[in-house]
């Protein structure tokens, strides 16, 4: 009875994890590499840029001169990215040679959360509608099952500050195949 009861529990996790599988996320903010490509381009400033080494505060300085439109947000977010993710000069093809930036830049926060969070547990209770500062986010590593995602400390970094700032989101902002 008891494993009768695990197997259906199981089964109808899978079945909500994989219906959401298909879903377009882009409901949730850029985590990264949008806002990277719209500030940057992706030509020899942008070239330029992942050769730097900044703070965030640094980041969100430079990303404001080069785009004062920005939203606060998104600045915010694209800084915290930049500042765990670069320098890439390791990754760039030598000068003037065609590259395409946005594919080689490392997963963003939405990425790593869309590929992570959502297989074992509500998308949506569990991670969209959950609030903590980057440490919270953090400590979730800490826990036997999520101890095994196989994640670099620059992903499990770039995840937290990600969603530090940007968890949870409002009720309203989540289409409803999403919630619950």
């Amino acid at each position: 009875m008891r494993r009768g009861l695990a197997l259906a529990g199981l089964c109808l996790i899978a079945s909500v994890a994989l219906a959401q599988v298909g879903t377009n996320f882009s409901f949730m903010p850029d985590g990264g590499k949008e806002s990277f490509v719209a500030v940057f381009g992706s030509g020899d400033k942008a070239r330029t840029a992942l050769t730097e080494t900044h703070t965030p505060q640094e980041w969100a300085a430079r990303i404001e001169a080069e785009s004062p439109g920005l939203a606060p947000p998104e600045r915010a977010t694209l800084a915290g990215y930049l500042a765990i993710n670069t320098p890439l000069e390791q990754l760039l093809e030598p000068k003037g040679a065609e590259q395409d930036i946005a594919l080689l830049l490392p997963p963003d926060g939405r990425e790593i959360a869309v590929a992570q969070c959502q297989f074992c547990h509500s998308f949506f209770t569990g991670y969209l509608m959950q609030r903590r500062d980057e440490e919270g986010w953090l400590s979730t590593f800490k826990s036997p099952f999520h101890k095994e995602i196989k994640m670099s400390d620059a992903e499990r970094r770039t995840f937290a500050n990600y969603s530090a700032l940007n968890m949870p989101m409002t009720f309203d902002a989540v289409p409803p195949e999403l919630r619950f």
